[in-house]
């Protein structure tokens, strides 16, 4: 992982106010985006444990109260709220916790690895100070450039990989050759594993479809 000095990168504070008021990090694929200087739509936010996943909620339902944010709907994976103004979804991720080096290596895409975390310093009782820990794959920016889906881990979920692949193609990114034989070993593999044990297949590769992390 590559570490970004906000110094260089000063556009990326457009985050911060998505990250106020609770200890939660930004990761995935919003930073597609960003660094094309394309509009964002969409955040998702995750969080080292569920006490701060808690506070981001009672953060965000605030919001909706003073009518800054609409709350959309809540399921097992996330808390989705609508920034009225800036016209952007947040999603409160609860299917995974952790420190964000730990979660996106969970990540598929290469193009995806990337996090942003905003770290309060308390100086006085009411003095605050602020660092920035933010991380890219060592080949972000020469995949998302060349717009390449490099799967360079585990494949956890390799039907909602294939999902993936399949909506990034709409916007002219392709796999690379590595990346196809491994989703096909994964695919065989989710396959073999559903006659081996009587399950069915529609079923299994159905619940792989929704069940990725970013």
């Amino acid at each position: 992982m590559k570490a970004i000095d906000i110094d260089n990168y000063k556009f990326l504070k457009q985050l911060d106010v998505f990250l106020s008021g609770h200890h939660g990090f930004i990761a995935g694929g919003v930073f597609k985006n960003l660094f094309l200087h394309e509009p964002i739509n969409d955040v998702d936010i995750f969080f080292c444990n569920e006490t701060d996943r808690a506070q981001a909620v009672c953060h965000y339902e605030e919001l909706v109260r003073k009518n800054i944010c609409t709350f959309l709907y809540d399921n097992g994976k996330t808390s989705c709220y609508y920034h009225n103004e800036l016209k952007v979804k947040i999603d409160l991720v609860k299917t995974i916790y952790g420190e964000p080096d730990t979660i996106i290596n969970q990540f598929d895409f290469t193009i995806t690895k990337a996090y942003y975390q905003k770290l309060s310093i308390a100086i006085d009782v009411n003095e605050w100070e602020y660092d920035y820990n933010i991380k890219v794959h060592d080949d972000f920016f020469e995949h998302l450039l060349a717009k390449r889906l490099v799967v360079d881990a585990q494949m956890p979920f390799p039907g909602s990989t294939f999902e993936r692949i399949l909506r990034y193609g709409k916007k002219g990114y392709q796999p690379c050759r590595e990346t196809k034989i491994k989703l096909l070993e994964e695919i065989y593999k989710e396959v073999q594993r559903c006659y081996d044990l009587g399950s069915d297949i529609a079923d299994l590769l159905t619940a792989s479809l929704y069940a990725g992390h970013d």
